[in-house]
């Protein structure tokens, strides 16, 4: 019901008491005419309500951070003569924890035998997902005295969109990205001489170092003889994820949307060094935790998208801190090489880190944030001597803005 349908009681009171005062038959004819007008209505929307037809929802299952969701939803109206005009209010909301809803009301007026589209539009503004739902969808009379909900769609159905991180510090993340695939190569070549497995002996070859000949073979057989050790496997470029940025908690609406612009950077740096890896054809490995454990493996560029997904759905707030994940790392495999990709370094997180060296080809450390504690500078140095790769994610990020604003000056 609309306001108007009170009015009109309101008016059918006022004219019963006139017909019953003055006895005029003008007040009559009103009062009929009146309850004419809502008999019509109500009618006429149950007729309108059975008359329009719904196709299913069609919505982006996957759209890319910054782009624009639609949500469609077919109507098409088998009315004789009465134009149905419709009205959807509907509940958007951001992120899985749903820290942004709001309301969305859209009118809309299918004449008879027509087909027309009613369209939802939401912004991916963080990585994570988009929700639409609590549809309402409903039908009103020619007079706007009635309004009822049209059967088809469950209001308590929600349709959710997956935005995933884009590559946007992928051209800054090649010069570093190629720096560690030929560390890590050098370290895999250097396993030749470390290792005891011994495939089969060749003779000499220019280029080939004297600490690999086989001086005791080379001794009975009269000839040089080069030890030719079996090939080492392929590296393996382990990423860890650490769930710090727990913004839920935050009260303070622009507190929670720095939080939230600043794990959109880390997801997106994430994303953009394991595209420029997969684009050289090297395997990468990334767990996060769901809470429970999310495993993804490839070497091959048209899998990026199942890293990109993981990255969305790495919940807002997690239980699990990265020095817990660590400690379920399997370092079985001595060809890792660990990206560890760190919101804040402490002194426990960094000793945990070091002590994976002696287990892998090698490590880096990606910190999003430079901490404030005054014991960073050597709590740095003990990395570096560990053989720790740091790099600086406000590097990255700052060369980019550069780039973009120059490109935006041009």
């Amino acid at each position: 019901m609309t306001r108007r349908f009170f009015w009109i009681i309101l008016l059918l009171l006022l004219l019963w008491v006139g017909a019953s005062y003055y006895g005029y038959a003008v007040f009559r004819i009103s009062m009929i005419l009146l309850f004419a007008v809502l008999l019509f209505s109500i009618l006429s929307v149950l007729y309108l309500r059975t008359r329009v037809k719904l196709d299913p929802m069609r919505y982006n299952e996957e759209i890319t951070r910054l782009d624009t969701a639609k949500y469609s939803l077919q109507l098409s109206s088998k009315s004789l003569l009465l134009p149905a005009q419709l009205r959807m209010i509907a509940w958007s909301s951001q992120s899985h924890e749903t820290i942004l809803t709001e309301s969305r009301l859209l009118n809309l007026t299918v004449r008879p035998g027509e087909s027309r589209e009613l369209v939802a539009t939401l912004e991916g503004i963080h990585c994570g997902s988009l929700e639409l739902g609590e549809i309402d969808l409903r039908v009103r009379d020619t007079f706007n005295v009635f309004w009822m909900r049209i059967p088809g769609i469950e209001k308590h159905l929600r349709f959710t969109t997956l935005v995933l991180p884009r590559l946007y510090y992928k051209q800054e993340s090649a010069t570093l990205v190629k720096e560690l695939i030929d560390e890590g190569e050098y370290a895999r070549i250097s396993t030749f001489d470390t290792s005891d497995e011994i495939d089969t002996l060749r003779e000499l070859q220019p280029g080939d170092t004297m600490r690999r000949i086989h001086w005791k073979v080379s001794a009975r057989i009269q000839k040089f003889m080069i030890k030719q050790y079996e090939d080492p496997r392929e590296i393996r470029y382990y990423v860890v994820l650490d769930p710090a940025y727990n913004e839920v908690d935050l009260k303070d609406i622009k507190a929670r949307e720095k939080e939230n612009f600043a794990r959109d950077d880390m997801l997106e740096l994430t994303a953009s060094i394991i595209s420029v890896l997969l684009d050289q054809k090297q395997w990468v490995e990334l767990e996060t935790w769901h809470p429970a454990r999310m495993f993804q493996a490839s070497n091959e560029v048209g899998h990026l998208n199942y890293f990109r997904r993981q990255l969305a759905l790495l919940p807002q707030k997690s239980e699990r801190s990265m020095e817990s994940q660590i400690e379920r790392l399997n370092v079985g495999s001595s060809m890792s090489y660990y990206i560890f990709v760190v919101r804040s370094l402490t002194p426990d997180l960094a000793r945990q880190i070091a002590s994976l060296q002696k287990y892998s080809l090698g490590l880096m450390l990606c910190l999003m944030e430079t901490s404030a504690d005054p014991a960073i500078d050597y709590i740095y140095e003990e990395l570096s001597n560990n053989n720790v790769r740091i790099v600086q994610a406000k590097d990255i990020i700052q060369a980019k803005n550069l780039r973009a604003n120059t490109e935006e000056a041009v």
